[in-house]
């Protein structure tokens, strides 16, 4: 599976490039307690996997569509809000590409994250922090990798809003380093203001995951096995349609693709893999 969010970020490093056209308003969410917001997502992936410069498998993964349930708790006197995050149904699409058998597989592999249950703090610049997750027992630890990334995407997690006043045409950029599939990686996402309007802003963004040489606790891994990273780079683009007073965007997209390679090393025999990616995420209400 494509990377995903497995542990909270750090505090994002923001930088603004442009403040846009007045007039300009600071962009705060205003949620509300007792609020409950329900979308689906769509992922889709395309993983070609390569040892030794020779492709050893390529797959489409079928589309995943998930349910999605955000309910606002409390909501704090600064503005942040507690937020729980439910998945009451997972399906995936018999596009044809798997057999039934292996359709089945991976239907009863995500079967599981119908049971997760993520709650966290979300402040009124869209900052999270404090986030708990329970009902991963079951999950195998490829499907893991999915609940964050899922969340991300209806939760909005990345965009985090500049402290000054903006306008349409602003520009900011975010970056923050944070821990995906195992691996210390750095995260830039520079979001421009398309539309603004009252509660209601549109949102585009590029993104960009690097990570310098390192080694790391790659899921999927052969037990023993040492795992080096020696090149991760992945690049795409996304927008989010988002009303301020809702804890789900109305709308989002986004499509992100690149190259993974790794070096392997067990009993001192070692070996390098190549994995080049393409994941497309789409959330609608």
């Amino acid at each position: 599976m494509a990377a995903a969010a497995e542990s909270e970020p750090e505090p994002a490093r923001i930088t603004v490039l442009s403040r846009g056209s007045t007039p300009r308003v600071q962009l705060r969410n205003a949620f509300i307690a007792g609020t409950t917001a329900q979308g689906s997502i769509a992922l889709t992936q395309s993983i070609t996997t390569y040892a030794g410069g020779t492709e050893v498998s390529s797959i489409d993964v079928p589309p995943v569509h998930m349910a999605v349930v955000l309910e606002v708790g409390e909501v704090a006197t600064d503005g942040s809000a507690r937020v729980t995050g439910t998945y009451p149904s997972v399906e995936v699409t018999d596009d044809g590409t798997l057999s039934a058998a292996d359709l089945q597989q991976l239907q009863s592999a995500l079967d599981p994250l119908t049971a997760v249950t993520q709650t966290y703090r979300v402040t009124a610049r869209n900052e999270v922090s404090d986030t708990e997750v329970s009902g991963t027992d079951d999950l195998e630890p490829a499907v893991g990798q999915i609940v964050s990334q899922l969340a991300g995407q209806a939760g909005g997690v990345a965009l985090v809003y500049p402290r000054e006043a903006l306008g349409v045409g602003a520009k900011w950029r975010s970056v923050a380093n944070v821990l995906l599939n195992g691996v210390d990686v750095r995260q830039t996402h520079v979001v421009t203001v398309r539309e603004l309007s009252g509660t209601v802003a549109v949102f585009d963004l590029e993104i960009t995951q690097v990570a310098p040489r390192q080694e790391a606790e790659f899921p999927g891994a052969p037990a023993g096995a040492k795992v080096e990273v020696t090149r991760w780079r992945l690049t795409g683009s996304g927008t989010t349609t988002i009303d301020l007073a809702d804890p789900l965007p109305r709308a989002a997209e986004s499509r992100i693709g690149g190259t993974q390679r790794l070096r392997i090393t067990q009993g001192g025999e070692g070996g390098s893999t190549r994995t080049d990616l393409e994941t497309e995420t789409v959330l609608t209400r």
